[in-house]
């Protein structure tokens, strides 16, 4: 008898071209009649061979490459799952072969079942390598089989929990206070200052309507709502859309006896010059002092400086100068090299009202306001 070449049906999709190139073959009349249901079956067009016969691999019709196909190699390896960020505090539970981001990621994770679910745990091994959890209940006493061991997968980076032994024989214990690190208790805090004041994207929904409302209550007040409004970086663009702002509400006209002192931020000063190109731009001597403090400490350095930036006059300046010269000529080219007319009373125009040389004033007010700043946007 001829040999039968034989073909599994359950579960296979086979191409046309095999199926008529198997039935061809085939001198069973119960497998042919197998393969006649199988194609009764199939939703794919008939293809007729004998069309192509003569033609060159280029001419003969290709098979249509699916969209799809790396959807379908996907599927034919094993599915893993992954954290689910969304996951409730007191839902979070370790599964078999879950994957994580890194082994801080699954530590955190891990140290969050035990507090919610009472469950005393220990990391007998805690690396950049692997992770090997037990419990933490006495052995003699439970002899609590719970086990979770983890590590590197060898095909992508993913950390996974490559073997696990969920079951619990101790005894609840919810006084888990040796697990709580610092980054968990931030992590809590945070997640219950949400839960009491909300999330910054319900107040961030409200601010026009917020808007509108001061505008209703307070007539007169200029009020301007921008996706920018909390920047990413303090560069020029920014400040200098803050300083527009600022102009406008103020109403300033010509600055011509204003003074503006800021923290030597490179943005700031750019923007000054462009918005209120004649305001007297005063440097904060305290950020001048210390830059100088990383080069040159100690007390007469302190003193040397602030009695330079106090001088009320051109010639007391160039004295006191002098004298720090006598100590250290380095420290007076460092001064010299910093702009001292923008950070010594000394050259402060006339008719200002202000003697200030640096911005005490407004470290204590938002040393004041530390507690409000930790309050919701609304």
């Amino acid at each position: 008898m001829e040999t039968v070449d034989d073909f599994d049906t359950i579960g296979v999709e086979l191409d046309e071209f095999f199926k008529h190139k198997q039935r061809s073959r085939c001198k069973d009349e119960f497998l042919n009649t197998l393969t006649d249901e199988a194609l009764d079956e199939c939703t794919i067009p008939e293809i007729n061979l004998y069309d192509f016969e003569g033609m060159s691999e280029d001419e003969a019709p290709q098979e249509k490459q699916s969209d799809s196909e790396g959807d379908d190699e996907d599927k034919l390896q094993f599915q893993y799952s992954t954290l689910d960020p969304k996951v409730k505090w007191n839902n979070m539970k370790p599964v078999l072969r879950e994957m994580y981001e890194s082994p801080h990621q699954l530590k955190l994770y891990l140290t969050t079942y035990s507090i919610s679910m009472g469950y005393p745990i220990r990391f007998k091994k805690c690396d950049s390598v692997r992770l090997v959890v037990v419990c933490a209940s006495d052995p003699e006493k439970f002899q609590c089989p719970f086990v979770v061991r983890d590590s590197w997968m060898s095909t992508e980076r993913s950390f996974q929990i490559k073997k696990m032994v969920e079951q619990h024989t101790c005894v609840r214990n919810f006084h888990s206070a040796n697990l709580m690190d610092p980054t968990w208790i931030a992590r809590a805090k945070c997640r219950e200052i949400s839960l009491i004041d909300g999330k910054l994207t319900d107040h961030y929904a409200k601010v026009w309507d917020y808007g509108h409302e001061l505008m209703r209550s307070n007539p007169g007040s200029i009020i301007q709502i921008s996706i920018t409004v909390i920047v990413e970086i303090e560069n020029k663009p920014n400040w200098q859309w803050f300083l527009e702002l600022l102009h406008d509400d103020l109403e300033l006209q010509g600055c011509l006896d204003l003074c503006a002192i800021s923290d030597q931020h490179e943005g700031l000063l750019e923007a000054v010059k462009v918005v209120l190109p004649h305001v007297e731009h005063i440097q904060c001597a305290r950020h001048v002092y210390v830059n100088f403090r990383k080069v040159f400490s100690g007390i007469e350095f302190k003193n040397m400086f602030w009695t330079v930036a106090k001088s009320t006059v051109e010639g007391e300046f160039k004295l006191n100068m002098e004298k720090t010269r006598e100590v250290n000529p380095a420290a007076y080219d460092h001064l010299m090299a910093r702009e001292p007319k923008s950070w010594c009373r000394a050259f402060f125009k006339g008719g200002m009202s202000c003697e200030v040389v640096e911005n005490g004033m407004a470290e204590c007010f938002n040393a004041i306001i530390l507690d409000a700043r930790k309050k919701p946007l609304l």
